[in-house]
């Protein structure tokens, strides 16, 4: 798995998915069950409209054969749950029938896992349970669903994004290198003021360069899933640029301890100025900034 993502645990997508449903629906039409006493009986929540919910985040990374796995056995286990416990649930669920069944989980990359749902609706169907309607389905979904509930919760600073970014392999550092190679001799240049050994320079321009792919990752995650985030981290960047060539002929710190500064500068201004970032995704976002602005003109350190 090559993207970035945000890596769960089963507690935190739990309470992750109840936040959102309970944004997404008006307030008393969504309910939460509680599963410390006595299990889930195959469900975590139901609308009063009829849809059910139910999570799981398998433990990442997976590969899309093994994930799709997990997610098949959860299907099954859990509509095993919902069918051997129908009677209890019926006191739950009142005069609610649950029309829809879905499995919220962080990402899912087959079809198989469409056509098992499927599969497995089919034989609830059969079963004529009294908390089900005729037409029962199983759907799975991510949070894409609930984009506008995501951005609520992290502007309002009620979460934070932890991202897991996938390291950029030494080949593509090579292969992007060999194609920006006005950018990487400007970085070279700079980084020669750091006076290092010849091997620990070509270490640092490499883990330079390494550091802008994976924020640039990072930030396109942002852009497709938090938009507003995405917007403010960059004017976050932006607002810090814009005085970095000042600061730059102003200072008389050393080059290490100039680098230092400006990713320590940039990191607190993150956490102060963009809600919903947490200190994992700050760093991340802090070095793929020092090394663009090394890669470009803005930052530079004093001859």
């Amino acid at each position: 798995m090559n993207e970035c993502y945000v890596k769960w645990d089963g507690d935190d997508w739990q309470r992750h998915i109840n936040s959102l449903l309970g944004l997404r629906f008006p307030p008393g039409a969504y309910q939460p069950i509680p599963d410390r006493a006595g299990g889930d009986y195959g469900l975590e929540g139901f609308s009063s409209d009829g849809v059910a919910f139910q999570c799981y985040a398998a433990e990442e990374p997976l590969s899309v054969e093994t994930l799709t796995d997990k997610q098949r056995d959860k299907i099954t286990r859990d509509i095993k749950k919902l069918c051997d416990n129908h009677s209890k649930l019926s006191g739950i669920l009142g005069q609610v029938r649950i029309h829809t069944w879905v499995l919220m989980v962080p990402r899912y990359d087959s079809k198989r896992i469409l056509v098992h749902a499927e599969t497995k609706a089919e034989e609830v169907r059969t079963k004529r349970l009294p908390i089900v309607t005729d037409n029962f389905r199983i759907s799975v979904q991510d949070d894409s669903m609930f984009g506008a509930q995501k951005e609520a919760l992290v502007n309002g600073a009620l979460a934070k994004i932890s991202l897991t970014v996938p390291a950029v392999p030494s080949s593509d550092v090579s292969i992007w290198s060999a194609a920006h190679t006005s950018l990487v001799d400007t970085l070279e240049q700079k980084l020669a003021k750091l006076k290092k050994p010849p091997e620990k320079m070509e270490r640092l321009k490499a883990q330079m360069v390494k550091h802008f792919m994976e924020g640039q990752n990072a930030i396109q995650y942002l852009h497709a899933n938090f938009p507003l985030v995405a917007e403010n981290v960059l004017r976050c960047k932006d607002a810090k640029e814009r005085a970095l060539e000042t600061e730059s002929l102003l200072s008389s710190a050393l080059p290490e301890q100039r680098l230092t500064e400006t990713l320590g500068d940039y990191r607190t201004r993150l956490a102060n100025e963009v809600a919903g970032v947490n200190t994992t995704t700050a760093e991340i976002l802090a070095h793929e900034a020092a090394a663009d602005w090394l890669l470009r003109c803005p930052l530079d350190f004093a001859d």
